[in-house]
């Protein structure tokens, strides 16, 4: 495995995913939440992109260690 390769991957998940959220439910999804009052105003929203970037790096890691176990190609992907 490696390592950096493995690691970049993980943080440009991580971004996309925190970049992504932040469009979805922050933008697009905002004014539902304020509407709403089971939603949850007080958060730190620090931790969103942390989570989203060791989300990543959990994600990337779980491939690189399992990748060489699947197959080639379409078949190896429908196995999986």
């Amino acid at each position: 495995m490696q390592w950096s390769k493995t690691l970049v991957a993980g943080v440009v998940g991580g971004v996309v995913a925190a970049i992504y959220n932040f469009v979805t439910y922050g933008m697009i999804m905002g004014n539902t939440f304020q509407k709403y009052t089971i939603f949850r105003s007080d958060a730190n929203m620090i931790w969103y992109p942390v989570l989203a970037v060791l989300t990543g790096l959990a994600g990337a890691m779980l491939f690189a260690k399992t990748r060489s176990a699947w197959g080639a190609g379409a078949k190896g992907g429908v196995n999986f």
